[in-house]
């Protein structure tokens, strides 16, 4: 079942865990693997530069934006990529019947 979003949605009923989303791309909707994080959740890596990110005065840390993250496998190490198109929608990843729980 897909959770439509609404612009300038709340996002404290978005999921804390990847989900498929359901992105509008400039060629069409395409699904993705990934994870909606909120303000100040996410500390900025070094490479970025400062204008990228948001400064946070207490913690003296700067934070990737909040928003929709794809994840991505890049030279055996996962990311997770900021989405800059609209998602449209996110549903629970399917579950397959054989598999056993960590």
């Amino acid at each position: 079942m897909w959770n439509e979003l609404t612009v300038g949605e709340d996002d404290s009923g978005y999921p804390k865990k990847n989900v498929l989303i359901a992105v509008q791309e400039t060629y069409g909707v395409h699904v993705h693997i990934g994870c909606y994080f909120r303000q100040y959740e996410i500390e900025q890596h070094d490479d970025y530069g400062d204008d990228w990110g948001e400064y946070n005065e207490e913690e003296d840390q700067y934070f990737c934006p909040k928003g929709w993250y794809q994840e991505a496998c890049i030279d055996e190490e996962y990311a997770n990529c900021y989405i800059h198109y609209p998602v449209l929608a996110w549903a629970e990843l399917p579950v397959y019947e054989g598999a056993t729980e960590k």
